[in-house]
């Protein structure tokens, strides 16, 4: 088991005007090299709620800057070899108030360490994240003393008074929204910069009305009670009373921004910092502008916290511990997305009564591909992939896959198709996944559906078993990845694995009854005709 111990060393007095310099120390006492995740740790100075500091056994509340932030990958791990100390040297009092006279004790939140082994580094980031190993952990506290009032401020409490002194934007363009300022933007940028401040508004106002004992809710916020849904109407009433009655700033030179963050402000502040996510979401719907500017609004009006990030990790949140979800930035900015994206059905409906084709099917398999993100997020690195953004109308399924299925209708003509399927229901389009048109056919202005689910039916000529077999000794150039009885293949090497070997699935769908099939999001490869080896 992994030893680690942590420890915070702090000047033993300081002074009323000065900083407060503090250093983090981490030491892997182990007998084995360990990799560390640094996001969420002072390894990164503080950007996130990452220490436990009291003054005269009283809790101090961060008072820093607030992120939104993309998942982590391997790159955030850092490597600390056996008996190796690493450290980082910080300013606390930019974070937390140390005005007030007393003595202080300072921790490190020892829940948001995460280690792994460096075998465990070479598989993908969900994978090693699963693994994450069991740790000893001794955390050292820091003590030191201030004898009377500081006048030094948190970046929180110096952007609030900042934010008192901001003129109040006369011009409203929309039912009394006021117009933002907007620093370091071209002409382009500032159109895109108003045009999501007034979606990030229509949102909060259409969650308003959706606040209520339904599904969506249940979805992002748990457990419905009419107490915990008054505090989040509560949050989204904070947000539109201040953007119609203070002008916000966006301002794009912000020194914080790095490669992993779309947005990030203060509590009480009136200026949202944006970067380069931002820029590559799309305007509306799940992850978007529209969505980014709720997520910051929530900090800066309702003080909302990054407790965790990304859909399926806020719904996990939202079943299992709903007081929390209530407090986290990322789920008031998916229930407004969800309450606001126009869903896949309706178009897909009068298609599929009028055609009755297999590859119309909506998938019946919930949670199919949720933990495919590696290969989801490898749609970046391939050359040729035009993305569709949401929201998401019109769709067809790819050429490939349309042929695929024909192929085995004609090979098993009997076979059962109950789990077959195409485009993603609502549970898929609330996160990554290539049952999603999120591919767009440029010619046609439409997105396309990269992926198909294949029922197992043994009995009757289609046994799954033989065509992953098949799959991987061919090794299709059009295929991304396969998932069948609780293992993944992919066609290229993601997260250290070698390409066309199979690895353990740890998705809650086992897909024991079904394989899944996804092809490159290239268009020579998804609307490839050519036909597929089968035996």
């Amino acid at each position: 088991m992994p030893s680690i111990q942590t420890r915070i060393i702090a000047p033993q007095q300081v002074n009323a005007d000065g900083p407060v310099m503090v250093t983090f120390e981490l030491t892997n006492n182990g007998p084995d090299d360990a990799y560390v995740l640094k996001r969420d740790m002072p390894l990164e100075g503080l950007k996130s709620d990452c220490l436990d500091v009291r003054v005269n056994g009283e809790k101090v509340l961060y008072d820093g800057y607030f992120l939104k932030r993309s998942e982590a990958n391997m790159e955030d791990f850092v490597l600390v070899k056996a008996g190796q100390t690493i450290s980082e040297t910080f300013d606390i009092s930019l974070a937390y108030d140390m005005s007030t006279p007393g003595t202080y004790e300072i921790r490190f939140d020892g829940t948001k360490l995460v280690v792994i082994s460096a075998e465990a580094r070479k598989r993908s980031m969900h994978e090693a994240k699963a693994a994450a190993a069991l740790t000893q952990v001794e955390n050292v506290p820091g003590v030191l003393s201030q004898e009377s009032n500081a006048v030094r401020q948190t970046i929180g409490a110096a952007m609030r008074t900042e934010a008192k002194k901001k003129r109040v934007g006369t011009e409203g363009f929309a039912m009394g929204l006021r117009k933002p300022a907007v620093k370091g933007a071209n002409a382009t940028q500032k159109t895109e910069i108003e045009a999501a401040h007034k979606a990030g508004y229509d949102y909060t106002i259409a969650a308003i009305g959706q606040v209520d004992n339904n599904n969506t809710y249940k979805l992002w916020f748990g457990e419905y009670t009419a107490a915990r849904a008054g505090i989040v109407k509560d949050n989204y009433a904070k947000i539109k009373q201040r953007m119609e009655t203070v002008e916000f700033t966006y301002d794009l030179t912000g020194s914080e921004c790095t490669d992993d963050t779309f947005a990030y402000t203060t509590i009480g502040g009136s200026t949202i910092w944006l970067c380069g996510l931002f820029w590559a979401a799309p305007p509306t719907g799940f992850d978007s502008k529209a969505g980014t500017v709720v997520h910051e609004h929530s900090h800066a009006s309702a003080r909302t916290e990054d407790l965790i990030y990304r859909q399926d990790p806020c719904k996990e949140l939202a079943r299992t511990n709903p007081a929390k979800a209530i407090k986290n930035a990322d789920n008031h900015e998916y229930f407004t997305e969800d309450v606001n994206t126009i869903p896949l059905s309706p178009f897909a409906v009068e298609t599929i009564l009028s055609e009755n084709f297999d590859y119309l099917t909506v998938t019946p398999n919930e949670t199919d591909d949720e933990y495919a993100l590696e290969e989801m997020e490898f749609k970046a690195k391939v050359d040729g992939c035009m993305e569709n953004p949401r929201p998401w109308y019109n769709w067809r399924p790819a050429e490939s896959i349309k042929h695929l299925l024909a192929q085995l209708n004609n090979m098993a003509p009997g076979r059962s198709k109950e789990h077959d399927g195409t485009i993603g229901d609502s549970d898929h389009e609330g996160r990554n996944s290539d049952h999603n048109p999120w591919v767009k056919d440029e010619q046609l202005g439409i997105g396309v559906v990269t992926a198909v689910d294949i029922t197992h039916d043994p009995a009757h000529k289609c046994d799954c078993n033989v065509l992953v077999s098949v799959f991987e000794k061919n090794k299709d150039p059009r295929i991304k990845y396969v998932i069948w009885n609780r293992k993944i293949m992919n066609s290229s090497a993601i997260g250290g694995n070698e390409p066309w070997r199979w690895r353990p699935y740890y998705g809650k769908n086992p897909h024991n009854l079904h394989m899944h099939v996804s092809v490159k999001c290239d268009r020579p490869s998804y609307d490839s005709t050519v036909d597929w080896l089968l035996s």
